[in-house]
């Protein structure tokens, strides 16, 4: 579990960058690499300008590094981490961020242009099977971006890119 407190400080002294951080964090590190050319793709397939992602995570340091022209709601159940995020958002002037607490399954969405669901689906589909159906039954969203995980959170390869190829 990250220490806030000590990163926070990190990025307040400038001797860590969201970018550097995101790429030691587990799930966010397999898409660093690639967040501009994934943050392109979105930007050039969507239109919108207001955007909700789900079970956020880091990822609002990366979009915070991309872009702060969105209106960004980012929702995640970890209570620490979203008071981290709106830290983070206030220091770096993203008056557009905002981070809450919330969950996939319970909360009820205002309507966005652009959804992201990174990750979550397999998550929510561990919870029960109906439950992927119910969270994209309730969202209210003109596009919606997911991601499918390559790894297990311990960073072992199950197979995993292939079976969803096969999906």
């Amino acid at each position: 579990r990250p220490r806030f407190e000590k990163i926070f400080k990190k990025f307040e002294e400038g001797s860590l960058s969201p970018l550097e951080f995101c790429k030691v964090h587990t799930s966010t590190s397999e898409r660093v690499g690639d967040y501009i050319k994934i943050f392109d793709y979105i930007v050039s397939n969507t239109k919108g300008k207001t955007i909700l992602d789900i079970g956020c995570g880091f990822n609002p340091l990366l979009l915070s590094i991309y872009s702060n022209e969105y209106e960004y709601l980012a929702v995640d159940i970890d209570i620490e981490q979203q008071r981290f995020l709106n830290k983070y958002f206030e220091l770096k002037k993203l008056k557009h961020f905002k981070a809450e607490v919330g969950d996939a399954l319970l909360n009820k969405f205002e309507k966005v242009d652009i959804a992201f669901a990174f990750k979550l689906l397999p998550v929510l589909d561990q919870i029960d099977s109906e439950s992927c159906d119910q969270f994209l039954s309730n969202l209210d969203c003109n596009f919606l971006v997911v991601t499918l995980p390559n790894k297990s959170l311990g960073g072992k390869e199950k197979g995993m890119r292939e079976n969803y190829r096969n999906i």
